[in-house]
């Protein structure tokens, strides 16, 4: 009876090791396959770029400015880090916006990437108006990697053209530098009636603003160019670009005056923007592009575009009268809180970088500078002339490589060279298309000048 019960159990015991010895490899390997998976065949997302969760889906709704995000590791030049493509950059006035554009095209154009054009020989997208599908040059090729070109935050119209993973990019200005550059580029001061030293013009148009505003606005100002009638450049600029509804066109939803759909807005656009980089931090923010695109060094590179002499001044407000400055803080509010919003949540967010951040910006710099010096000589020769490249030397956040003389024009000086090329090449690609639009009646009551 006892042999009978030990032979039960052994047999028990022995299937049951029988089992193990089976189930274990089955088990290895399904843990092994699903680790593959995870690492290597799932699609570009927040654990394949530098930046994780807070910089991650292309729909907005995970970005740095929501709280609660994850320290950014930087990964320099990881092979696991995945180029992304897919962009939107939202094109303000007078923000360096220019200068990036030129960096942005020239990383579409060497890869061959579909950009979304203005048509005919516009620069704009319907700008100062809210974007329609209207606005662009159809294309062949199915659908576009990048829109780069001035246009109104339209985001029903943009999540429709651009496919689900685009990030969402832009740059805003400390307010009041902004109003200097904005003030002088669209010649606001002739146009209103008042001349003499620059710096008197501004304050002389502040001393009475609501009068020079309507002169400068006026169907009878006939020097403006691609400034419709009614449209004011000097108030809140850069919030009705984010698409922030301020009453433009006349008779449209206005919420200038209420403090909560402000804050509301512009808390929505933290969602829906990836990043919101600042002029006067300039570097810091291309590294965070940088590490949220997972691209390198040679991607980022810039030369300054349609910058004036006086810009160091112009981020200074020093020798303007205060009751000026305090005027113009409650004339454009509203720019005051989208500026000071993005500003303190960006460096909120790289205050958890660590050092390793600014020794990457110092690199950066570094790098930057002897690209720009050597750009700049090259303008000064001819764009047929042959020229050696520069070269810029491997660290440990880049690799080594070449800038030639041709990534230099696609750079600058002119910005709008490079559209006018890509252009050029839509009208042979895109000739169909082209044409098939060039039937359809265009009745809409809002349409851009430029």
């Amino acid at each position: 009876m006892l042999h009978r019960s030990w032979t039960c159990k052994y047999k028990r015991n022995h299937k049951i090791l029988l089992v193990a010895i089976i189930l274990f490899p089955l088990l290895v390997y399904v843990c092994l396959l699903w680790y593959m998976m995870h690492r290597l065949l799932l699609p570009s997302g927040p654990s394949h770029i530098s930046l994780p969760s807070p910089y991650s889906s292309g729909t907005g709704n995970n970005s740095i400015y929501e709280e609660g995000h994850s320290h950014i590791q930087p990964n320099h030049h990881d092979e696991m880090c995945r180029e992304r493509r897919n962009l939107v950059f939202l094109k303000g006035m007078k923000c360096a916006t220019n200068t990036l554009t030129g960096m942005f095209s020239r990383f579409a154009f060497k890869r061959n990437l579909s950009v979304a054009l203005p048509k005919g020989n516009l620069i704009y997208h319907n700008w100062p108006y809210p974007m329609t599908w209207r606005d662009v040059r159809p294309t062949g090729r199915g659908e576009y990697n990048m829109l780069l070109h001035h246009a109104i935050y339209t985001p029903s119209v943009m999540h429709a053209l651009m496919p689900a993973d685009t990030v969402y990019v832009s740059i805003v200005r400390q307010p009041f530098s902004h109003l200097q550059s904005v003030f002088r580029y669209f010649k606001v001061a002739e146009i209103a009636g008042i001349f003499g030293p620059e710096e008197k013009q501004l304050v002389e148009y502040f001393s009475d603003a609501e009068r020079y505003e309507r002169a400068y606005t006026s169907p009878n100002s006939t020097k403006r160019w691609c400034i419709p009638n009614g449209f004011s450049v000097t108030r809140n600029l850069m919030s009705h670009c984010h698409g922030i509804p301020l009453g433009f066109p006349a008779g449209t939803r206005d919420v200038s005056h209420d403090a909560a759909a402000i804050d509301a807005f512009i808390r929505q656009l933290g969602r829906s923007f990836e990043l919101v980089m600042i002029v006067e931090h300039l570097y810091e923010s291309v590294i965070l592009l940088r590490r949220l695109m997972c691209w390198e060094f040679k991607d980022i590179v810039f030369v300054t575009s349609n910058v004036t002499p006086s810009l160091n001044k112009e981020h200074s407000a020093k020798g303007y009268p205060r009751h000026i400055i305090e005027f113009h803080k409650r004339w454009s509010h509203v720019d005051y809180l989208l500026y000071d919003y993005f500003n303190t949540t960006l460096w909120n967010h790289i205050s958890r970088h660590g050092s390793e951040f600014h020794r990457e910006v110092k690199a950066f710099k570094t790098v930057q500078n002897r690209i720009e010096k050597y750009c700049l000589t090259v303008y000064d020769h001819s764009s047929s002339e042959k020229f050696p490249d520069h070269t810029a030397a491997s660290s440990k956040w880049n690799r080594k490589f070449n800038i030639s003389a041709n990534d230099c024009w696609a750079l600058g000086p002119d910005p709008y060279k490079l559209m006018v090329k890509m252009k050029q090449q839509s009208d042979l690609l895109d000739k169909p298309f082209l044409q098939e639009d060039a039937k359809m009646a265009d009745s809409r009551e809002y349409k851009g000048l430029c």
